[in-house]
């Protein structure tokens, strides 16, 4: 079995695949949405991060909806973070290199979020696997501060830190490589 997973300082998701060519997806529920849909998901608020923005995105806030992917050679991560001032909700859909793509999965944690600081206060995860792919998501209770601009490199080699400029967000995980940049479909 064949896997990747990216953890990034603020939540983490996951794929796993099979070498098999093909393979069926269906929702954990046991019923059938069509793929790229909204209706595809585990958890309904995760679904709905993936739907088409209704009003333009204000920048510098991190409150809102987030949005990016990350490619490895074998799996595409297309990921959403909503950021609440009490929650943090982080979605995920994976799709293989072979063109087979899970639903969504997604979790939602109480968390307290500010300019200066994520603070993720519980533990929450969704998993999907119907034995040939497994998509998942995790947050687990951590801050992640703004990233410091100063000093010898200043975020070029930012770790456990974001930067927000604009309607461009970057996690930084915990070596300089681990990066999700991420853009602002809506508020």
């Amino acid at each position: 079995m064949a896997s990747w997973s990216s953890l990034l300082h603020l939540g983490a998701f996951a794929a796993l695949a099979t070498g098999a060519p093909a393979c069926s997806v269906g929702s954990s529920s046991g019923g059938t949405g069509p793929l790229g849909s909204n209706t595809d998901a585990t958890n309904p608020e995760a679904g709905g991060l993936f739907a088409p923005p209704q009003a333009a995105a204000s920048g510098d806030s991190l409150l809102g909806v987030w949005g990016g992917t990350l490619k490895t050679t074998s799996v595409t991560f297309d990921v959403r973070y909503k950021l609440a001032p009490d929650s943090v909700t982080l979605a995920n859909r994976c799709t293989l290199s072979n063109g087979t793509q899970s639903p969504i999965v997604g979790a939602t944690a109480k968390a307290r979020v500010t300019d200066d600081a994520i603070v993720v206060l519980e533990s929450k995860s969704d998993d999907y696997d119907d034995g040939e792919v497994r998509c998942s998501v995790m947050l687990v209770p951590k801050q992640t501060p703004r990233c410091a601009t100063s000093g010898a490199g200043g975020a070029e080699f930012a770790k456990g830190c974001f930067e927000l400029e604009g309607t461009k967000l970057v996690l930084h995980g915990d070596t300089p490589l681990d990066k999700l940049e991420l853009v602002k479909p809506s508020n």
